[in-house]
């Protein structure tokens, strides 16, 4: 996706609590890019001037399995917490 799909499928995918400007995702992509956790890749567009497309790199893939598990602990600590019992 380039930047502006991936702000409007996170505003859709999250019904709106996740709505990112534009001024704020893009710093985000470059520092991601920097780490090599994506990769960029500008290609032309029908409708304007050329777009740059990200993709999740292996070492990215690697990255969000573990930030998905730390978010998993996390979250569970916190039910657990609350007295509720994660689904």
């Amino acid at each position: 996706m380039y930047g502006f799909q991936l702000i409007t499928a996170l505003r859709e995918r999250t019904n709106g609590v996740l709505d990112f400007a534009e001024g704020m995702l893009y710093p985000m992509l470059h520092k991601l890019e920097k780490a090599q956790l994506l990769a960029g890749e500008w290609r032309p567009s029908a409708d304007g001037p050329p777009r740059k497309y990200y993709r999740l790199t292996p070492a990215g893939w690697e990255e969000l399995q573990r930030k998905r598990a730390e978010w998993t602990r996390f979250a569970d600590a916190v039910d657990a917490a609350l007295g509720r019992a994660r689904r």
